[in-house]
């Protein structure tokens, strides 16, 4: 250490008598880092560099806390800054791993550590360690990342969150959640066939991996499993029960409702379905059991509109008004109309003798 601070005495006698201001403050910094090289880390996110074995020990540790799982990188989750103190951590731990596997079992054999065992025969010690890194999918990583968090939260579903702004400005709660919504918004468009031909694990396809998810769907109205007229059946002997009531669709997650209100909000979900598919594609859509289409089975129910009734009215839609079918109620409907093509007419007419009038007047003027 003398000679050091002899050395780097010299150096600054020599850097202040010949070389201009710039250049002197460059060598006194360079000066620095090679007068006390390697007591601390130039990285600020790693901090301070600690022993192989306190590394070690600190895996040990941590994967004692965590039932012997091995840490994961976190890139997904973005900078380390960003991060929170446990991904963090997790994340060091797997990138210090794959740094001990990029070295191999025959340099780290050399290293001897104090204990007398070289820092291979330690890591070997480690349940399940292997030198070469076992890659995981990436697909499963994300659909264990989708349970864990759907279990964290009472099994209720992420939300896409674009109105809360980028990514980046979100919490990390938010931003969690909204890229679990995102990765289930592509499965979704990627459909079921194209994943059922994927192996996920042990011979199952992603396609049933994502269907063990309670309340799964393939598409965004998808209710359920059940065929058309299940479905159909099901809202009649809802409404019977309910005296001819409409279902009504109720705010909030459904995890958080109770059975009976979730019943009517996927009842009131599924008919909205229909009516935006729209009576032209219902009457294609024939049903075998009965010969009709499923617009004329809609058109059955009591009060059908195919137009989404407004917020705030009664979920029992108004009766519709009797029709007076009798010989005289058709004679006065009918005296009525001709009433009115002849007041319409008549006034018609009198808007043109006006206009002819003052057409008259303005050549009278003007001659």
């Amino acid at each position: 250490m003398n000679n050091k601070v002899i050395l780097f005495c010299l150096s600054i006698i020599l850097v202040l008598c010949f070389f201009p201001n710039y250049t002197k403050l460059i060598l006194l910094l360079s000066s620095l880092v090679l007068l006390f090289p390697n007591n601390m880390s130039l990285n600020p996110v790693s901090g301070p560099k600690l022993p192989w074995i306190d590394r070690y020990n600190g895996l040990v540790a941590w994967m004692s806390a965590h039932g012997g799982a091995w840490p994961r990188r976190r890139h997904h989750l973005g900078p380390m800054s960003s991060m929170s103190e446990a991904d963090a951590e997790e994340h060091r731990h797997a990138l210090w791993v794959k740094t001990q596997r990029l070295l191999g079992a025959a340099s780290l054999s050399k290293e001897i550590e104090a204990n007398g065992m070289s820092r291979a025969d330690l890591l070997e010690r480690l349940e399940g360690w292997v030198w070469k890194e076992v890659r995981v999918d990436p697909w499963m990583s994300r659909y264990e990342g989708l349970v864990a968090w759907m279990s964290a939260h009472g099994g209720a579903w992420p939300r896409v969150l674009h109105h809360r702004g980028r990514t980046p400005r979100m919490s990390q709660a938010d931003a969690e959640e909204h890229r679990h919504a995102l990765w289930m918004q592509s499965q979704r468009t990627r459909g079921r066939r194209t994943l059922l031909s994927i192996e996920a694990h042990d011979g199952i396809s992603r396609a049933e991996m994502l269907e063990r998810l309670d309340g799964w769907v393939w598409q965004k109205f998808e209710h359920s499993k059940e065929s058309w007229m299940t479905r159909y059946n099901g809202l009649v002997a809802w409404m019977s029960a309910h005296g001819g009531a409409w279902p009504r669709q109720r705010q909030g997650r459904l995890s958080s409702m109770s059975e009976e209100i979730k019943e009517e909000h996927r009842h009131a979900s599924w008919l909205n379905h229909q009516r935006h598919k729209g009576r032209t594609r219902l009457s294609q859509e024939m049903e075998t059991s009965e010969g009709v289409s499923r617009a004329e089975l809609l058109e059955r129910l009591s009060g059908w509109s195919s137009y989404l009734w407004p917020r705030g009215l009664p979920s029992q839609p108004p009766p519709p008004r009797p029709i007076n079918l009798s010989v005289e109620a058709i004679l006065e409907d009918d005296r009525m109309k001709r009433r009115r093509i002849e007041e319409d007419i008549e006034a018609e007419n009198i808007m043109r003798g006006w206009a002819m009038e003052e057409m008259e007047q303005s050549r009278r003027f003007i001659g």
